[in-house]
């Protein structure tokens, strides 16, 4: 979605809410396949070699995607195991160049009551800064 927006409209400013951080690679090559094309490779491992070779590429072999980790906050989990989830394939690379240039903004969880009268809200971030919300 975030790719979508951005493409469509370039100035745009998207807050990311997140429980856990995922891992984001882009779509780029190592050797001669894609990063998603090796996750199908993958998928038939067994569990552990699974889970070694993805964080090989989320924190060594992939510098964007250790870009894209730290542009979470720190106090966030990440992914320490996978268990058949997914990993985010940044298709366009939009999500990376989001990130970097603030115009995706990585947050922890919304607040329970978060929608405020004056059309903001709040992440748990304790930050005290409340976010103008556009439908």
């Amino acid at each position: 979605i975030s790719s979508t927006i951005l493409q469509n409209h370039p100035d745009s400013t998207i807050h990311v809410s997140v429980r856990t951080v995922p891992p984001i690679f882009p779509r780029a090559r190592l050797g001669f396949l894609r990063v998603d094309t090796i996750g199908s490779y993958v998928r038939v491992l067994p569990t552990p070699i699974q889970e070694t070779v993805v964080r090989l590429l989320w924190h060594m072999l992939l510098p964007v995607a250790v870009q894209c980790d730290r542009a979470f906050p720190s106090h966030l989990p990440r992914w320490s195991n996978i268990k058949g989830r997914v990993p985010v394939i940044d298709k366009y690379n939009l999500i990376a160049k989001g990130l970097a240039s603030g115009a995706i903004v990585p947050h922890g969880p919304i607040q329970q009551q978060t929608l405020m009268k004056d059309g903001t809200m709040a992440f748990e971030e304790n930050s005290g800064k409340q976010f103008p919300i556009d439908t």
